[in-house]
C-alpha cells in the first residue's frame, strides 16, 4: 500500500513515512535512511520527512545527523510542532540541556499554540524539573487546546497527587 501511495503520487511524503517506518520497525535502518533520501528528492524540505530521519539517527547514535535533520525540519517548517518536540527532547536527553529543552518549547508553542503535544511536553520537562507549578500550568494549557487527551489527563492527575490534591 505504501509502494502504491509513492507511485500514484511521489510528492507527497506520506507514502515515504509510511515505507520508512515499516523498515525501521523490522530493524531496516539502511533501507530506511535510502526511503528518506529518495522521499526528500521527491519531497525537498518536507519537515515530517526530515523530523522522522533525525528520530532514526537519534535512536541509532548519530546524534550530530539528527540534530543536524531536526534542525533542517524547523527550518523547512517553523511550526511543525513534532519538530520542536524532538529537538527540545534531544536538547534534554542528550546534551543534558534542560534551558535549551524548555526554549524549543517556548518556541514551539509561540509557533504552534494549538498544539496539545507541545504542551503536554513542556509540562513533562517542567515536572521532571520540579518545576510543579509551571507543569500544572502547561498541562491545562495542553488540556484547553484538546480536552479529550488522556495522557495530559494522567500526568496532570499524578501532578496534583505528588502535590497532595488527592480530590
Amino acid at each position: 500500500l505504501f509502494l502504491q501511495c509513492v507511485k500514484m503520487r511521489p510528492f507527497d511524503g506520506r507514502g515515504w513515512l509510511g515505507l520508512a517506518r515499516m523498515d525501521m520497525r523490522e530493524g531496516n535502518i539502511q533501507e530506511a535512511r535510502k526511503i528518506y533520501r529518495i522521499g526528500l528528492h521527491y519531497c525537498k524540505r518536507n519537515a515530517h520527512l526530515l523530523q522522522a530521519w533525525g528520530v532514526l539517527e537519534e535512536r541509532n547514535g548519530n546524534c550530530v545527523q539528527a540534530r543536524k535533520l531536526y534542525n533542517e525540519a524547523l527550518e523547512a517548517a517553523p511550526r511543525h510542532a513534532a519538530s520542536w518536540v524532538a529537538l527540545g527532547l534531544y536538547e534534554q536527553r542528550r546534551n543534558y540541556d534542560v534551558d535549551r529543552a524548555r526554549e524549543c518549547c517556548r518556541t514551539g508553542t509561540e509557533a504552534a499554540p494549538g498544539s496539545y503535544y507541545l504542551w503536554h511536553v513542556w509540562g513533562e520537562l517542567e515536572a521532571s524539573q520540579g518545576n510543579l507549578q509551571a507543569a500544572r500550568q502547561y498541562f491545562q494549557r495542553g488540556l484547553q487546546v484538546n480536552p479529550n487527551n488522556a495522557a495530559t489527563y494522567h500526568s496532570l492527575g499524578l501532578l496534583e497527587y505528588e502535590l497532595g490534591n488527592e480530590r
